[in-house]
C-alpha cells in the first residue's frame, strides 16, 4: 500500500469557508496512524492506528468513537465525487454523505481498501452519543461535583417565575411569531395537548428503529419547555415560534456527531433561524465543528446544552464557539449540582425536575432534570426576543440581559447569569429603574480568624440609575446580630459584591442572612433572605 501522509492547517467546502480539526495519516507495519492536529498545530493527547481490519480491536479507538467507522473530508465536490463513483464502481456504499461539508463516512475496512484517495485533505472518527434520559416522579440527577457543590432544590412549574417571565407577559410578547425553532432531538410526540395549534414539521436524519411515545420522550420534553401553550400545566416561552423537529436520535436512543451535524445541516437547509441541541459528546468532532460553522455562516443562531457530567469542561458543540452554552439551576437560582461549567458558558436557565410534557398520555408531565431543559428556555426566549424587536437583534443581550449570580460579572459557574426574560424580551428605548439583590456566596474571608466571606450580588438590571442604600443583616445560631450597608451607585447592567467577613464556626450553626436595597425616600426595591450553612 502506498506511503500518504498530508498535513493541513484549513480546509475548503463547496458552500463556504469552515475550519476544522485536520487529521495526518501514514500507514506503518501495516496498519494506517491517524494523528490529531489542530488548526493551531497542537496535537491531541494520544496517536491512534486504524488497521485495515473489519474486526478492529476496540482499544484503536478513543472513548465514545464509533468502531470501525471514519469521517473524510475532500478538498472540493469533483474529488469528492469521483471517490464516490470510485466505490460505486466497486460495489461499495458510503455510509453517508453531507455534501454541504463534503464529508463522506464510511468503514475503516473501505478506507483500507483505497489508499490512494486524491484530493482528501482531512479524516476523523465518527463519536457515539446517548439520548439523556427523562425520569418521572422525584429522581433528580446525583451530586457530581467534589464536595457535593451545588443545588438540587427541584424547579417544578416555577421555571417560568425564574426566568423573570409569566405565562401572561409570554403573551404580551411576541412569543416567537415567525421564528422557526429547529429541536434536534428523538422526535417529539406532537399529540401532547401543549402543542395544540403549533404550525409542526418533521425531518428524521437517523432512520433505524421506528419511534414510539416512549422514544420520544426527551424530544417531547425539550420542545414542550419552548413552543408549550400552557395546557397540563406546560408553558413555554415561545409558544407562537414554528417547531422544525429534527430527528437525530433513531428510536432506540443512539446518534453520532455525524446525525447531529446531519441535522444541523439539515435545519439550516429548511430555514430554522433558531437550533437547539440538548444533547453533546465529550470529544471535539470535526464534523460537527464544520457543521456548526455552517449553521454560523448562514445566519442560524445555536443554542446547546452544556452538559451533565458535573465537570468544568463543556460538551461539544456548546463548547464551541459563537454556540450559546447552557448551564442549569435549580428552584433557588444555585448552579445545578450536574452542570457542567468552563469558560465558553454564555448564561443558565431551570433545570432541575422542571415540569415538561410526558408521552406516556397526551397530557402528559414528566419532571425533566439536565442541562437538558435550560436550553430550550433560553432558545425559546431568545425567539421571543428576536420577534419582539423591531430592529436586528444583537445576540449579545442575552448575556447583558441576564441576572449576575455568583461572583459579580461573568463567571464559568453562571456565565453571564440566569436568563431574565423581561429584560431580554424589553423594547428599547424603555425607561426602568431595576435594582435587584440576586444571590448570596461564600468565598474565603480576608481577616484574622474569619475564614469565609459572605457575598451579597447585587445589580441594576434597569435602563436608570437611582441613589440607593443596601444593608446587610446576618442573624447567629445565639441570636447575635452583624449589620453592615452603605452606598449603591450602580450604571445599568452593572453588578457588584457587597462582602461582610465571618467566622467559619459560625457557618457550622448556620446563619440567616437579610439583604434590602431602598431608594432615596426609604422605600424596598429588592429584598433577598436566605439561611447559609457550610457544608
Amino acid at each position: 500500500m502506498a506511503f500518504l501522509r498530508k498535513r493541513l492547517a484549513g480546509f475548503a467546502v463547496a458552500t463556504a469557508g469552515i475550519v476544522a480539526l485536520f487529521w495526518s495519516f501514514r500507514e506503518e507495519s501495516g496498519s494506517r496512524e491517524f494523528e490529531s492536529v489542530c488548526v493551531s498545530g497542537e496535537k491531541r493527547e494520544a496517536e491512534l492506528s486504524l488497521h485495515g481490519d473489519s474486526d478492529l480491536p476496540l482499544s484503536v479507538f478513543p472513548d465514545g468513537a464509533v468502531r470501525g467507522e471514519v469521517i473524510l473530508f475532500f478538498e472540493t465536490l469533483s474529488a469528492r465525487e469521483a471517490f464516490l463513483s470510485c466505490l460505486k464502481k466497486r460495489g461499495v456504499a458510503a455510509l453517508g454523505l453531507i455534501p454541504e461539508i463534503n464529508a463522506v463516512r464510511i468503514a475503516e475496512k473501505t478506507l483500507a481498501a483505497f489508499p490512494d484517495i486524491a484530493g482528501i485533505v482531512s479524516a476523523d472518527f465518527n463519536f457515539s452519543v446517548r439520548v439523556p434520559s427523562v425520569e418521572s416522579g422525584e429522581t433528580l440527577p446525583p451530586e457530581l461535583r467534589e464536595g457535593g457543590a451545588g443545588g438540587n432544590a427541584p424547579v417544578g412549574n416555577s421555571a417560568l417565575a425564574l426566568m423573570n417571565a409569566s405565562a401572561e407577559a409570554c403573551a404580551a410578547s411576541a412569543a416567537g411569531n415567525g421564528i422557526k425553532i429547529a429541536v434536534l432531538d428523538t422526535g417529539v410526540f406532537t399529540e401532547h395537548v401543549a402543542f395544540e395549534g403549533l404550525k409542526i414539521s418533521k425531518i428524521d436524519v437517523a432512520g433505524g428503529a421506528a419511534d414510539t411515545p416512549e422514544s420520544q420522550a426527551h424530544g417531547t420534553a425539550v420542545a414542550s419547555l419552548i413552543f408549550g401553550n400552557g395546557a397540563g400545566e406546560i408553558s413555554g416561552l415561545a409558544s407562537g415560534a414554528e417547531m422544525l423537529a429534527v430527528r437525530v436520535f433513531d428510536g432506540e436512543g443512539n446518534a453520532t456527531a455525524f446525525s447531529l451535524a446531519q441535522g444541523i445541516i439539515a435545519a439550516v437547509e429548511s430555514g430554522a433561524d433558531i437550533i437547539n441541541i440538548s444533547a453533546g459528546i465529550t470529544a471535539d468532532s470535526a464534523v460537527l465543528r464544520a457543521a456548526v460553522e455552517y449553521a454560523r455562516s448562514a445566519g442560524a443562531t445555536l443554542v446547546a446544552a452544556a452538559g451533565n457530567e458535573g465537570v468544568t469542561a463543556l460538551a461539544f458543540p456548546a463548547a464551541y464557539k459563537g454556540v450559546i452554552a447552557v448551564g442549569a439551576v435549580d428552584g433557588n437560582g444555585a448552579s445545578a449540582a450536574f452542570s457542567n461549567v468552563g469558560e465558553n458558558l454564555a448564561v443558565v436557565a431551570p433545570g432541575v425536575a422542571v415540569y415538561a410534557a410526558g408521552t406516556d398520555t397526551p397530557d402528559g408531565v414528566v419532571d425533566f432534570s439536565g442541562t437538558s431543559a435550560a436550553a430550550p428556555l433560553v432558545a425559546g426566549a431568545l425567539a421571543a426576543a428576536i420577534s419582539n424587536n423591531t430592529g436586528d437583534f444583537d445576540i449579545r443581550k442575552i448575556s447583558d440581559s441576564a441576572d449576575d449570580f455568583g461572583v459579580p460579572g461573568r463567571d464559568d459557574e453562571y456565565g453571564a447569569g440566569i436568563v431574565n426574560f423581561e429584560r431580554l424580551t424589553r423594547p428599547p428605548g424603555v425607561r426602568i429603574t431595576d435594582i435587584s439583590v440576586n444571590d448570596f456566596y461564600l468565598s474565603g474571608g480576608k481577616g484574622a480568624g474569619n475564614e469565609l466571606c459572605l457575598v451579597a450580588t447585587m445589580q441594576n438590571r434597569g435602563t436608570l440609575w437611582e441613589a440607593c442604600t443596601f444593608s446587610l443583616r446576618i442573624t447567629f445560631a445565639d441570636g447575635s446580630v452583624s449589620v453592615a450597608g452603605g452606598n449603591l451607585n450602580l450604571r445599568p447592567g452593572e453588578s457588584v459584591g457587597q462582602a461582610t467577613d465571618l467566622s467559619s464556626d459560625n457557618l457550622k450553626t448556620g446563619v440567616y442572612v437579610n439583604a434590602e436595597i431602598r431608594d432615596s425616600g426609604g422605600n424596598i426595591l429588592s429584598e433577598k433572605n436566605a439561611f447559609l450553612k457550610k457544608k
